[in-house]
């Protein structure tokens, strides 16, 4: 690594760092981490369907062994405690078959109402309830006219976070100030103010 280099020209200072030992400049990620740990770790692999199949299908092994090897030292790194391993999937993308037979898979459904209510609060517990039940209303109304990228839990929070920033009262909020932070899609802002969505099930990812 460079701080490597750095310390073998320069020297390591009283940074406790010894150029000779390669693991005191390892910068260890979460698997790394979890496999080091002296105690059995939660794991959480976020959202996997964003990566490439060839990615997928190199953590096959390592998941399934609880191991990796780093090459450039030829050492292998085996878990002490097997993780529990948590992997979540938007289903924007198609996961690899092997991948998939590895897994025991759960599907969990777009937040209801009451739950989108218990979620809100947790970020904005003093939210005022005039501009949650219309925010509320809008948002599964917006979700339900099928647009290409619908909004999301994020894109709510993120949209009352506006209207609070900016005193929005109940009252103003039926037009939908801060369009953009709901609807991400150029088309799908454009179907909005045509008036063409087509109606879907707001409970659907």
């Amino acid at each position: 690594t460079v701080l490597r280099l750095n310390d073998a020209r320069f020297g390591a200072g009283k940074s406790g760092r010894d150029v000779q030992n390669f693991f005191d400049y390892v910068i260890w990620g979460p698997i790394g981490r979890a496999f080091r740990a002296e105690e059995r770790m939660v794991l959480l692999l976020d959202e996997i369907d964003k990566t490439e199949s060839d990615v997928q299908d190199n953590l096959l092994d390592v998941l399934d062994d609880c191991e990796f090897t780093i090459r450039e030292v030829n050492k292998t790194i085996k878990a002490k405690k097997r993780p529990l391993i948590i992997i979540t999937s938007n289903a924007k993308r198609e996961l690899s078959d092997p991948f998939l037979r590895r897994c025991f898979c759960h599907h969990l459904p777009f937040p209801d109402e009451t739950e989108m209510r218990q979620i809100v609060k947790l970020h904005f517990a003093d939210v005022d309830k005039g501009l949650l039940n219309t925010a509320m209303k809008i948002f599964y109304e917006l979700r339900s006219k099928g647009f290409e990228k619908p909004p999301a839990t994020s894109e709510l929070l993120n949209w009352l976070e506006a209207l609070g920033i900016e005193g929005v009262m109940p009252k103003n909020i039926q037009n939908i100030p801060f369009l953009g932070t709901l609807l991400k899609r150029t088309n799908d802002i454009l179907t909005h103010r045509n008036g063409k969505q087509k109606t879907r099930n707001p409970m659907s990812w």
